[in-house]
């Protein structure tokens, strides 16, 4: 029998399973050749840890015991992060690997990310760049990890490989082989006692609210009795396994909000700020009384911004500005963005916003600013100098164009009330 792989006789053919695996499982596809060379890689922006200074070093350090074997392997770092790796051979030659990741089970809490800061000694202005980080990694089980594993190698080699096959070669994490003796233990004592996770009917219909900004539904929805049991997601802990359901919930809510049209970047910066707050609370009732507060806030924010009926060019100039705030914005940049001339979306934006382009981005500027002197001790030529003012004259004259203050007295004013 002549396998898939034999048929492999070019990159062009590497690099369109790299890129089909990518747009099919939803995460970074890296392809290492038999040099230990990245020879394609395809992934989102945000897709490297901070803390590692090269991946090709990292891949190298992971995989070095399996470098030339085909049978799917995972790794997980330091970090939680899982890596899948499979190796390509073509008539017996060892042409590379495949390398998906990273993904992981579950997003770690605010704590766990301080404990990683900490035994790096690394200041804790890296807590939001890895809290970014972690929130844009795509969730899977390892269970799923391991069917993938499975799929991709049948793909390229025609041969079926089951669960105890893939452990059995000592290729995954030693945790899988007592996952697999725990979940089996565990399943057979739900069904002795008629216990069993909840369905997903709960979720979906949670999801949906959200998504669809319908709080009134997403009311009903929570104040329905559970048809299961919750999962345990830490044993001896309850508060714990309280927090990390809640952060599941708040990972599962921020997807829903970003797909019912919330900007990406305002529904990961306050999933951010949740789950530093939930980190905080030591209540279990107080838990649940937050994660409804939550769910209720992305379902009014989803709300509001399907409400606001500005064109397709308009939301996305709105949205180009939110993300490069730090950066000068021009008029002929968001031009390009929405493919318009000068005058027509200058027109427009006017028209539908109330405000043209230049006191808008000022406007947002000036907003950014307010928040940095509230929140920061940052000096405020520093501040203006980020926002990109010519100079801290030109910083203070807009921002008492649009505050009514200067900055100074502004950061004095909140400080004084508080």
């Amino acid at each position: 029998m002549i396998t898939r792989s034999e048929s492999f006789d070019s990159n062009y053919d590497i690099e369109y399973l790299c890129k089909l695996f990518f747009e099919v499982f939803n995460m970074p596809v890296h392809f290492i050749d038999s040099k230990g060379s990245i020879l394609f890689s395809f992934f989102y922006g945000n897709e490297s840890n901070p803390l590692y200074h090269d991946k090709l070093t990292l891949f190298n350090s992971m995989f070095i015991a399996s470098s030339t074997d085909c049978i799917p392997c995972i790794k997980t770092t330091a970090y939680g992060e899982d890596y899948l790796r499979i190796g390509l051979r073509c008539d017996n030659a060892f042409i590379g690997s495949f390398i998906l990741g990273p993904s992981a089970a579950n997003i770690p809490s605010s704590s766990d990310i301080n404990n990683i800061l900490k035994k790096n000694n690394l200041p804790s202005a890296f807590n939001g760049n890895l809290i970014r980080y972690f929130n844009s990694i795509t969730i899977v089980e390892t269970n799923k990890l391991v069917n993938l594993g499975m799929m991709i190698y049948y793909f390229l080699y025609n041969k079926k490989l089951d669960f105890s096959s893939f452990t059995s070669e000592e290729s995954l994490s030693p945790k899988l082989s007592k996952i697999k003796y725990d979940y089996n233990a565990t399943l057979i004592k739900n069904r002795q006692n008629v216990s069993f996770h909840h369905s997903q009917n709960r979720e979906k219909s949670i999801i949906e609210s959200v998504s669809q900004g319908n709080k009134e539904k997403l009311l009903k929805t929570i104040n329905m009795p559970f048809d299961g049991e919750p999962g345990i997601l830490a044993k001896n802990n309850p508060i714990r396994a309280e927090k990390n359901m809640t952060i599941c919930t708040i990972t599962i809510a921020t997807r829903a909000a970003i797909k019912g049209g919330l900007d990406s970047e305002v529904a990961y910066t306050l999933s951010d700020s949740y789950i530093q707050a939930l980190e905080e609370i030591t209540d279990i009732k107080e838990i649940n009384q937050f994660i409804t507060s939550v769910l209720c806030d992305f379902t009014d924010k989803v709300h509001e911004a399907k409400a606001s009926n500005y064109s397709k060019p308009i939301a996305i100039c709105i949205n180009y500005i939110f993300k490069h705030i730090y950066e000068v914005i021009s008029l002929d940049g968001l031009c390009r963005q929405v493919s318009l001339s000068r005058n027509y979306l200058s027109n427009l934006f006017k028209k539908e916003v109330g405000l043209s382009l230049t006191e808008y981005i000022q406007e947002q500027k000036i907003e950014e600013a307010k928040k940095l002197l509230i929140n920061s001790n940052y000096s405020i030529l520093d501040i203006g100098t980020w926002l990109n003012f010519h100079d801290q004259s030109h910083f203070t004259r807009v921002f008492k164009q649009f505050a009514g203050t200067t900055p100074k007295k502004y950061r004095e004013n909140r400080i004084r009330n508080e």
